[in-house]
């Protein structure tokens, strides 16, 4: 069969630093250009809202207030104008060798000053949780991975 019928039909070298095994992280360098970073921040800011949290029976906005302080927006590659969150999710695809199809919308942040986005996990139980809008169907299709693009430098 030829190659284009399998896969891609050159080769991809995207530089990268095991930072380590277990957990798995790996860091690759200069992922996004400066150019695309600019774009990802224009596409989100005026969707911006507070950060939210999924909530369990028994739980309140209230009771978890504090956890989550950045804001977000959820934008799909399909809803980015400039095509840039399309080149961004086929870059992530040849790293991690995941079909761009397995992969949700990005989860867009920003953090201004002593702002916070406390660990969690991305796993619910639908019987705690309920049905959640950015779960697929079931277990296997649930995420797995998570790949971090850093959009512009941190002030301290």
């Amino acid at each position: 069969m030829p190659v284009r019928d399998l896969g891609d039909d050159s080769i991809t070298s995207i530089p990268f630093q095991v930072l380590s095994w277990r957990p798995r992280a790996l860091y690759f360098p200069n992922f996004a250009t400066a150019e695309q970073c600019e774009n990802i921040i224009d596409v989100a800011k005026d969707g911006l809202k507070p950060s939210t949290l999924a909530l369990r029976q028994g739980e309140t906005e209230e009771n978890t207030k504090g956890i989550r302080t950045s804001s977000g927006v959820f934008v799909s590659a399909s809803e980015d104008k400039t095509g840039t969150l399309a080149v961004i999710e086929e870059k992530i695809a040849r790293a991690t060798m995941i079909p761009r199809s397995h992969g949700e919308a990005f989860n867009i942040l920003r953090y201004e000053v002593d702002q916070r986005y406390n660990s969690h996990y991305d796993a619910f139980n639908p019987a705690e949780y309920g049905p959640q809008k950015s779960q697929r169907d079931s277990v296997e299709e649930r995420a797995k991975w998570c790949y971090y693009v850093g959009l512009g430098s941190i002030k301290v």
